[in-house]
């Protein structure tokens, strides 16, 4: 499978000491257990060369969360489900929430894949109203 590499020097706080490291992506179907059908195109996103801090995660989630939209409002695939986790949700809601509301006509395309330790929510209520606020949206969430 084919993916996508990039420098992760922009995620660095210093300028002056850039990352060293990428950024990668890949997308691969996921397919329903029963019939075998396509359900959806997993956006996958990591890391390598570098361990990312909580923000710089999110901050990866939240650009592959408006790179899935993208893909959706071009046609290029008809549904994909995006991860996020539990620590971006409660960091960046609102930038999570604003970039649905920013592609209005495409968001019930996709699928979010809530992820992380129930154990380690600082916010639960924020979680919670998250998965609540998908769900108005018809936004399938796993």
């Amino acid at each position: 499978m084919t993916g996508v590499r990039w420098s992760a020097a922009t995620l660095s706080r210093d300028w002056s000491k850039p990352l060293e490291g990428s950024i990668c992506a890949v997308m691969w179907p996921t397919l329903t257990p029963a019939r075998r059908e396509r359900w959806f195109d997993e956006l996958y996103v990591w890391t390598e060369g570098f361990q990312a801090s909580t923000m710089q995660r999110a901050r990866i989630q939240l650009a592959a969360l408006h790179k899935a939209l993208m893909l959706l409002e071009r046609e290029q695939v008809k549904k994909v489900g995006v991860t996020l986790s539990f620590g971006t949700v409660e960091r960046c809601l609102d930038l999570v929430t604003d970039t649905f509301d920013a592609h209005r006509l495409t968001k019930h395309r996709l699928c979010v894949l809530l992820r992380g330790s129930l154990e380690r929510i600082r916010s639960p209520y924020r979680v919670r109203s998250f998965i609540d606020w998908l769900r108005t949206q018809e936004i399938p969430i796993g």
